[in-house]
């Protein structure tokens, strides 16, 4: 069975293949991970992400983290 940090980190890691910045995911997927968002949370945020709009208060609020907070620390280890 996968994990939330575990899915997290396995997305982040195929946006990083592709050459891309994860940015804004990291942040969402984080908080993702933590349970601090709940899966329809984070699949509206991408939908908002994926075409352009911006972000809804939620997605906004999921930037908002606190130095060192990643997925890493989701996992109990520093980032």
């Amino acid at each position: 069975m996968t994990t939330r940090v575990q899915a997290a980190e396995n997305a982040l890691a195929s946006v990083r293949a592709e050459g891309l910045d994860p940015g804004v995911a990291e942040a969402l997927l984080g908080r993702w991970a933590r349970g601090e968002l709940s899966d329809a949370q984070l699949d509206d945020a991408a939908h908002q992400i994926s075409t352009g709009e911006p972000l809804s208060e939620l997605g906004t609020e999921a930037l908002a983290l606190s130095p060192g907070s990643s997925i890493m620390t989701a996992r109990g280890r520093p980032a």
